[in-house]
């Protein structure tokens, strides 16, 4: 007996949106966090975060700010968005 099934890509893709944050951007966002760059005062700056993930104070900076937009944008429930500047 053959059984079919009916797939519905766009139920696969319910809960992805633009404003998902890539595994990179979710790594660096979560390690600004746990060291302490989020508190006021600071415990840790892009410096310190950016050499104990391995890369560039710059890659650090502008990764985090795209997981910032995202983030911000979600909450502020914008639709119209164009992501391919990123700033």
């Amino acid at each position: 007996m053959l059984a079919y099934y009916s797939f519905d890509i766009k139920g696969m893709f319910r809960n992805y949106s633009k404003y998902t944050l890539t595994d990179n951007e979710h790594r660096i966002l979560k390690t600004a966090y746990e060291q302490g760059y989020f508190e006021w005062p600071k415990n840790a700056n892009a410096e310190e975060i950016s050499k104990s993930l391995n890369i560039s104070k710059v890659t650090f900076i502008q990764e985090l700010r795209r997981a910032l937009r995202k983030l911000v944008l979600k909450e502020l429930d914008f639709d119209n968005v164009d992501f391919m500047g990123f700033y």
